[in-house]
């Protein structure tokens, strides 16, 4: 019994050892691999998979205990499909990542703890015809002859994250062609798969020079056939934003035919304190809240509330990913505005609200910075007539009503029960064609 347990005990001190002795050579290897020495093998398969020339600076190889093998590659560039352009599509100052090998070897999981990207440029562009430069990536390699789908395995992102971002989109669908920046992108994803359900922040500047627009929610990426598919539910919300060349209230106001000349008429009769609403360039989104969902390559809003200065809208909002857009929903004006331009255009008080807010219901729709504005001009035409209708017919009755002259009491006040009754059952016929 002791001499098995002294070659037990001689079996483990050595496996101990060589097992260290692996460990270390593994180290130093790894610590010592010089990983540029194969860059144009990399370049090359990569550039091949992505069906995008692919270049960068340097990277490293890294070991620790807490990121196990990690990588690191400086000045990243991919370049953009020649159909679309001969610039960069996307750039990196530097992206670094971590693999957990033991996970990999004994359990066929890609674990990875960390992904940073550091300081990215991606640029987005839509041609005439409607195509979407990033939509071609590794469209080439995947459908080449002999290429069979690849099996991913398990993989879990422990967290993803994106410092200082810039994204251009360039819309040549559009005449004139459009181009929109979004920059101070900060994203953190948590628990990343593509399995379950992963957290999503994101903050960035739009429609500013400063953050003033945060994103939360859940998201699930899936892949189908060899496509993306992205869903999820998020709360997206801007404050301070400016819409630059655009007075809002004043393109609306002069979309309301059945009162022409609206806008001019209630600029006139404005104070010098609201008529700074209608005569400024642009308008000042003081608060854009919008909880929306992505499926089937669309996001959906059914609560959409667009606050700008004196007025917000309320409604549903659809977003495609090719950039077009359509909100249905009303315009309030608050109850101050309201008040002084009723004063400038009496015709303005038949579209007031239970709350005493001039209420317009209107649509919105376009694609990038080009939009139709669409008052519901049937729903105010029919308010403004079926009021002045109802108005003059109350302005007959009581006409009629007090033309006999009579002194005699005891028939005034049948009269008076009369003309009541009379105006109640207007009312309720005009209130129910409205």
């Amino acid at each position: 019994m002791g001499k098995a347990s002294k070659i037990i005990k001689v079996v483990f001190i050595t496996v101990t050892v060589l097992f260290f002795i692996v460990f270390i050579a593994g180290l130093i290897f790894i610590k010592t691999f010089d990983v540029m020495r194969f860059k144009p093998q990399i370049i090359d398969q990569a550039s091949k998979s992505l069906g995008r020339e692919v270049n960068f600076d340097k990277a490293k190889l890294g070991i620790s205990l807490t990121r196990g093998i990690s990588l690191k590659i400086d000045n990243l560039a991919i370049k953009d499909d020649i159909n679309f352009s001969k610039d960069d599509f996307f750039k990196a100052k530097e992206i670094s990542l971590g693999i957990n090998v033991l996970e990999f070897i004994f359990h066929k999981k890609i674990d990875v703890p960390n992904v940073l990207i550091d300081s990215c440029r991606i640029n987005i562009i839509r041609t005439k015809d409607g195509l979407i430069n990033a939509a071609t990536i590794a469209a080439a390699s995947s459908t080449a002859p002999g290429n069979n789908a690849m099996v991913i395995p398990a993989l879990l992102i422990s967290s993803i994250k994106i410092n200082n971002g810039f994204v251009n989109y360039t819309d040549h669908a559009i005449e004139p062609a459009i181009s929109v920046d979004v920059a101070k992108i900060n994203i953190r994803v948590t628990d990343f798969s593509l399995i379950n359900d992963f957290a999503v922040k994101a903050e960035a500047a739009v429609l500013s020079e400063e953050t003033n627009a945060n994103l939360t929610g859940k998201a699930r990426l899936s892949l189908k056939e060899g496509a993306a598919d992205l869903s999820g539910k998020f709360d997206f919300t801007v404050t301070k934003a400016k819409l630059k060349g655009v007075n809002l209230l004043r393109l609306i106001l002069d979309k309301i035919s059945v009162i022409p000349g609206l806008s001019e008429q209630v600029e006139a009769g404005l104070s010098e304190k609201y008529k700074n609403k209608l005569v400024s360039d642009d308008t000042e989104l003081s608060d854009v809240k919008i909880p929306f969902e992505i499926k089937n390559s669309q996001l959906i809003s059914g609560d959409a509330v667009f606050g700008a200065e004196g007025f917000d809208f309320k409604g549903e909002a659809k977003v495609g990913f090719d950039a077009s857009y359509t909100l249905k929903g009303s315009l309030i004006v608050e109850q101050e505005l309201s008040n002084a331009m009723i004063s400038a255009v009496e015709q303005l008080q038949y579209l007031l609200n239970e709350n005493k807010q001039v209420f317009i219901p209107l649509k919105v729709s376009g694609a990038g910075d080009k939009y139709k504005i669409e008052p519901d001009l049937e729903y105010i035409a029919k308010k403004i007539v079926v009021n002045q209708v109802k108005n003059k017919i109350f302005e007959a009755i009581e006409k009629a009503s007090g033309a006999g002259g009579s002194t005699d009491n005891s028939q005034e006040k049948p009269s008076q029960d009369m003309e009541k009754t009379f105006k109640g059952l207007l009312q309720g016929i005009f209130d129910e064609k409205k």
